[in-house]
């Protein structure tokens, strides 16, 4: 199995993104998956990622040379982030196998779910942070 991975800027989310989905893989029967990050055509943040164009592009280019393409976002708070990477989802998936997925609210808080908190933090308030990052 391949799977490409494709953030809205993969610069610093490749480091989160390729050990989860290769661990997902794994624990999904598919331990000899090859996970990769999509580098090329290079993603400069939500506008670009959210963009139709942009993502029919990426499909095509990656068409034939991977199984799944598994777009992440952040959702940075918009209330209406999930039913627009719907909307891509439908569109891309005409052509190839492409799922999308928001993180709610930022691709950093997938990280924390897999640590122990310290005491005094609440999961819930973790995951409503808008900014998580700057906790």
């Amino acid at each position: 199995m391949r799977g490409l991975i494709i953030p809205e800027d993969f610069e610093k989310d490749q480091y989160i993104l390729k050990p989860i989905f290769q661990r997902l893989f794994q624990s999904a029967c598919k331990p000899r998956a090859r996970v990769r990050v999509c580098q090329n055509p290079r993603l400069r943040g939500i506008a670009q990622a959210l963009n139709a164009e942009r993502m029919l592009e990426i499909v095509e280019r990656y068409r034939g040379m991977t199984d799944i393409l598994i777009h992440c976002v952040d959702r940075d708070g918009e209330v209406g982030r999930r039913h627009r990477i719907d909307q891509l989802e439908s569109l891309c998936s005409a052509a190839t196998v492409f799922l999308a997925a928001n993180a709610w609210e930022e691709i950093e808080t997938w990280i924390l779910a897999g640590v122990d908190l310290p005491s005094e933090w609440r999961w819930a308030d973790v995951r409503a942070e808008v900014h998580v990052k700057e906790l």
